[in-house]
């Protein structure tokens, strides 16, 4: 958990980490909530839950979730709550998970938490930036029965599209790539503007010299 300045905890990120010893071999890293067993006999509440008791909100207007999928803009903060009468007062933990799209091994993981009125179940979070579909699941775990409830479907980030940058890791690189030789052209120019200008300064200081050397003594001594 973060707490700013104020007081405020964030809702919670999910890190785990596994040490290897000398000739161990590592395995890929587990989805998290994925070790927990279902159990049938969990509470109603969590059985009944669907996707579409979740609430998805970007600047304050509820998101339409449809054949599951929920469309979002991938340049603004998202909140994803849960109301607070939607799921028994017992000890338990709403875990999201998100998927990086370029590599499904990279996972995000982060917790709901209560709000300050106890309404809602929510965590917010940052904007993705890039146009893409992420999957994600929903792990609603219940300690007393030592069972989990899970659930999942996708965003559909949209971010406007850059016509000279693209929206893709690959398509930054690309045009990196293509820029860097417009860069070194245009320093190399630089560096001859600053030396052509250097002599024509020294040039024109030659020139006064010279005229300078030229005039009568009378006139130098005058000068």
């Amino acid at each position: 958990f973060a707490r700013d300045t104020d007081g405020n905890y964030s809702s919670g990120a999910v890190v785990s980490a596994r040490i290897v010893g000398e000739g161990g071999v590592l395995l890929p890293p587990e989805l998290p909530f994925d070790g927990f067993p279902s159990s049938p006999d969990s509470y109603p509440e969590f059985e009944k839950l669907t996707v579409l008791d979740f609430k998805f909100i970007q600047n304050g207007k509820k998101l339409l979730f449809s054949d599951g999928t929920v469309v979002i803009d991938g340049n603004e903060n998202l909140t994803i709550s849960l109301d607070y009468d939607k799921v028994p007062e017992v000890l338990k933990t709403i875990g999201i998970t998100l998927q990086d799209p370029e590599d499904p091994e990279k996972v995000f993981a982060f917790l709901l938490r209560i709000n300050n009125n106890k309404s809602a179940y929510e965590a917010t979070i940052a904007p993705l930036k890039k146009s893409a579909t992420y999957q994600f699941g929903i792990a609603i775990l219940d300690f007393k029965n030592q069972s989990v409830k899970k659930l999942s479907g996708s965003f559909v980030a949209q971010v406007p599209f850059d016509p000279y940058i693209g929206n893709t890791v690959a398509d930054r690189r690309k045009y990196l790539t293509n820029l860097l030789p417009l860069i070194l052209l245009a320093l190399i120019l630089l560096a001859l503007l600053v030396a052509m200008r250097k002599l024509f300064t020294r040039g024109k200081a030659r020139g006064r010299e010279a005229r300078r050397a030229s005039l009568p003594q009378a006139t130098r001594i005058q000068n």
